[in-house]
């Protein structure tokens, strides 16, 4: 079990390598896809004291009992790192909401691609292009920290056209690594396998 003064490190490395998973598939869609995940790779990453996560682990270690509690602790830090990738999403809609031209001394991530946008002298409204850009990217923030709890993560073959692979049984989480998923649990079901939900047929008459 993790003292309260090395939960903040636990997090973050479980949050480094998780954007470094996920990078290469980013790059597979585009380069500019690639760089938009950068940047908020380095949002998440830049700043922040990870008190969420200290909240989270304590709270874990409250309610964890059992010979079973050591085994529920990475699903507790990876929860940490997800809060943390939710209060990405927040900052980053809130600043647009707000108008606000920095974050944590450095430029706001939409005023970072507006930025970007009138560098390159690209056609459009650079204003509406950073905001667009500052969005998308919030809702990343939203999908990775979904990703982060169930422990899923893109392949080592970095697929970036295929659904993330899960790395372990959402029930019995074994650590920050990946593992591999027993063929007997079925708690995961590929989207093309799924059987289709049959609906009644109105009366007719």
């Amino acid at each position: 079990m993790l003292s309260q003064q090395q939960v903040p490190g636990a997090v973050e490395n479980i949050l480094r390598d998780f954007v470094a998973a996920t990078a290469p598939s980013l790059d597979e869609i585009s380069p500019v896809v690639a760089e938009a995940g950068a940047a908020l790779a380095e949002f998440v990453l830049t700043g922040g004291k990870r008190l969420r996560p200290l909240f989270v682990h304590a709270g874990w270690q409250c309610a964890a009992t059992g010979p079973e509690a050591a085994a529920t602790e990475a699903l507790a830090l990876r929860v940490g790192g997800a809060i943390e990738l939710i209060q990405a999403c927040a900052l980053v809609h809130d600043d647009i909401l707000d108008r606000s031209d920095t974050r944590r001394g450095r430029p706001t991530v939409h005023r970072r691609f507006s930025a970007l946008h009138r560098d390159q002298r690209w056609s459009g409204d650079s204003a509406h292009h950073g905001a667009s850009v500052a969005i998308l990217l919030g809702d990343l923030a939203l999908a990775w920290a979904d990703d982060l709890v169930h422990g899923l993560a893109p392949p080592p073959e970095h697929r970036g056209r295929d659904r993330p692979t899960p790395c372990r049984p959402r029930r019995a989480p074994s650590g920050p690594g990946c593992a591999p998923r027993s063929s007997a649990d079925s708690s995961w079901t590929s989207p093309t396998k799924r059987r289709p939900t049959k609906r009644s047929t109105p009366p007719t008459g």
